[in-house]
This record gives structure tokens, sequence and C-alpha cells, in this order.
């Protein structure tokens, strides 16, 4: 179903990203990833895959890259591309804000009005965009992701509006505490602290989140658009 669909997934060197653009990948789709600065890694095995280096956080790269994907005619996108850092408010700056919602918020916004020209011509698209259970599960130091998480979730549902004459498809994930690298700054009982609020005890597997992301990017998805699918083993059920 995906053989020869040109795929642009941000963040998709490591984790979820990596996740999404491999199962793509093996399905026959061409897939074109970013990171950051990596020469070489895992993409290098497959002749269908292209890396971009990108830093979402340097505005101008940005603008050249946007400006090049008008011309790449991609019929998916998937936001995947993520920080997070724990931060209480008097501690933050200028920068720090402008880092997070950057590559957050903003740049996802970027992408996808780049690559909108190539779907609303064919009458046909599907986009993704990462977003997290942090958008409704606050935490102290958390406020920039979470907000900026939030405004990413609205800002697709309200898109899901705009591009439905067109036959684009535009949905959320959120997913709760997953299993990627972002997990190895935390210590052996914070780790375990998080498994034991999970009712299903264990963490999310970026595999599982992929699969999800690939059934609302599937071309028999015909009528989904504007949905937030929570993928959190039951976490917010809790709340």
């Amino acid at each position: 179903m995906f053989n020869n669909k040109r795929v642009l997934v941000t963040g998709g060197t490591r984790g979820i990203g990596k996740a999404v653009a491999q199962k793509l990948l093996q399905l026959g789709a061409k897939v074109y990833i970013t990171g950051s600065y990596q020469r070489s890694g895992w993409w290098e095995k497959y002749e269908n895959c292209v890396f971009i280096a990108i830093d979402f956080s340097k505005g101008h790269q940005e603008d050249l890259l946007f400006s090049k994907l008008i011309d790449h005619d991609f019929e998916m996108l998937v936001n995947a591309a993520g920080v997070f850092i724990k931060q209480q408010l008097a501690d933050v700056t200028h920068n720090d804000l402008f880092h997070q919602f950057n590559i957050n918020l903003t740049s996802p916004i970027g992408l996808i009005k780049s690559v909108l020209p190539g779907m609303q011509k064919r009458n046909f698209g599907r986009i993704v965009n990462i977003t997290s259970i942090a958008a409704s599960l606050h935490r102290p130091g958390s406020s920039l992701y979470s907000s900026s998480k939030a405004a990413l979730l609205t800002f697709t549902r309200a898109m899901a509006l705009e591009l439905a004459p067109s036959d684009i498809l535009i949905n959320a994930i959120s997913p709760g505490y997953t299993d990627t690298d972002m997990m190895d700054n935390l210590t052996a009982s914070q780790k375990q602290g998080l498994i034991d609020s999970v009712p299903l005890e264990r963490l999310c597997k970026p595999d599982e989140v992929a699969d999800a992301v690939l059934f609302l990017l599937a071309p028999k998805n015909k009528y989904i658009t504007g949905h937030n699918l929570i993928i959190d083993g039951g976490v917010t059920l809790k709340q």
C-alpha cells in the first residue's frame, strides 16, 4: 500500500521517527528523513531512503529546506522531530522558549505549508503529527513542552477542516511514556516510577506508535481526520 509513495519523516534517525521510517521503507515507500548533522547511520542500507541534515533550531536552515521541499511533491508527511527540556519557568531564557517552540510547533507548521501545494494538486495527502500526552497531562518543569505540544494538537484539528476539501487527512498521535533515548536521561528509579504509573505496567515501544502512524497514513484511511490517537497504556485514564 506504500509502494513508491514519497514520504517525509522528520526526526527519522532515532526513536519513533526511526521506527516509522523503517516500516515505510520495508513496505516500499521512498522515504526522506531529517536529522541533525549525522553523516552516516541505519538509513545507509536502504536505497530508497534519503537523509537530510537539518537543525530545526536554526531558522536560516529551515527556510532553505522549506523552499526545496515544495518541489519534492511529497504524498505523506510525519512530523516526529521533537525536543523536551525540563525547566522551571524562572530558569527559562528566550532562547529556551524559541528552541522548544520552534522544533515542536513552528517547524511542523512550516513543513506542512511546504508540502501542501503538491498534495492539493493531486487531491490526496496524509499528515501525522506526533504530539504527546503532555498536551493534557502536566508536570512541574514541562510548561514549554506541554504548551508546544498542545498547540500542535490544536493546529492539527483546525487544519483538518481547512484541508478536508482537498481530501488531505491530518491527524495527531499522542504517545505516552515511550522507550526511546529520552529515557536515558532518567535514573533507574525514575524510569521505574513511570512504568509503575502505567496500567499496562510497561513502557510503550516505538514500533507500537509506528504501527498507528502507518494506519493513519494508509490510503485505506479515507475518513479519519482531525483525530488525536492516544497511545499511553491507560495513563491518562487515571487523571
